[in-house]
């Protein structure tokens, strides 16, 4: 069975490897280091070219986070270019099906910036900026706006404000070269959105995931018809509180939708039905502990548990809709996330 190579970023120690590049044999039941990069600080999020020629990661620091570039060479990472995210702790960034634009979200600042791209793909000059203030109910968590995920549909941006119980949108004009703002979409109090994912077969509708209260909300996003159409929550009915909701991924099939709670160190499947609607299906162990990223590769869950330090590989199965007991673990200090090596989001 053909390997299947994802990117893994971590918490790494000054000068010790953060971004590596990892082989999963789903048929073997293995996962395997291929090369490793120590030239990035705190890489949270990852976004391969489409051309698998550049990988794009930012760097999540304080006051003033980077947006970073790496050739990919073989067997080498190389890191080729870097600037300044116009942020504090950017945390997510996407870039647009024509490769003309990159957004990064930032947790600290809450804020959204807007970068055009060179011919050769690299980020060489920031062209908006859009900010927000406020505070949602949750005492600690929400005392300002936290920009969590952001991702681009064609030329709309959605990010998720877990600060503010919001999903903002946003039109990239190309001609402006600016963010235009469109219709947030309310979440209700204390809800906390973290991820979302955009539905693949309803594209009227969005996946957004809690992390305040372990819930994945189901949002219509057509013209004239948003709003909510379902919530449900990741964890059992016993669950004595809400949980650390924490990563959300699609089946490559597009038929389940699995989420990861670092409360209980969880995986959840959801079936979607034929109308995109959910149903639960199972709750089972992440293989670790504070299960911080996800990656769905055929019919096997990449977990990356940040807090016992390691990757761990998950089977599921389809026809019983049940996970299985993990199959592989790997130690690797604080993963928090994961990505493809050829983009397929």
């Amino acid at each position: 069975m053909e390997k299947h190579r994802f990117f893994v970023g971590a918490y790494a120690a000054a000068g010790r490897p953060s971004i590596f590049r990892y082989a999963a044999d789903l048929s073997a039941g293995t996962l395997v280091c291929e090369t490793c990069c120590a030239q990035a600080e705190r890489p949270c999020c990852l976004w391969p070219s489409r051309d698998g020629r550049l990988l794009y990661a930012v760097e999540e620091l304080h006051p003033d986070g980077r947006v970073t570039v790496f050739l990919l060479s073989g067997d080498h990472i190389l890191r080729c270019s870097s600037l300044d995210s116009g942020g504090a702790s950017p945390c997510a960034l996407a870039i647009d099906d024509n490769g003309r634009f990159l957004v990064a979200a930032h947790y600290t600042s809450g804020s959204l910036t807007l970068f055009a791209l060179d011919e050769n793909g690299l980020p060489h000059r920031q062209l908006d900026l859009c900010s927000y203030s406020g505070h949602g109910v949750h005492p600690t968590r929400q005392q300002s706006p936290h920009l969590a995920f952001a991702a681009l549909r064609g030329q709309d941006v959605y990010a998720a404000d877990l600060g503010l119980d919001a999903l903002h949108c946003f039109h990239i004009d190309p001609d402006a070269q600016r963010l235009v703002p469109g219709t947030d979409l309310p979440l209700p109090p204390g809800t906390g959105p973290r991820r979302f994912c955009f539905s693949p077969f309803h594209p009227e509708l969005i996946y957004v995931l809690g992390e305040l209260d372990s819930c994945v909300h189901v949002l219509r996003l057509s013209s004239g018809e948003t709003g909510p159409v379902q919530r449900i929550s990741t964890l059992p009915q016993n669950a004595q509180d809400s949980g650390r909701a924490s990563a959300l991924c699609l089946s490559p099939d597009g038929r389940f939708l699995f989420a990861a709670n670092r409360r209980l160190d969880s995986l959840t499947a959801f079936e979607i039905l034929a109308d995109g609607t959910l149903r639960l299906r199972h709750i089972a162990p992440c293989g670790g502990s504070g299960p911080r990223d996800i990656l769905c590769l055929e019919n096997c869950l990449v977990v990356a548990n940040e807090d016992s330090a390691n990757l761990a590989l998950v089977p599921f199965s389809p026809d019983t809709q049940q996970f299985c007991e993990p199959c592989a673990s790997v130690g690797i200090t604080a993963p928090v996330c994961l990505c493809p090596e050829a983009n397929i989001r």
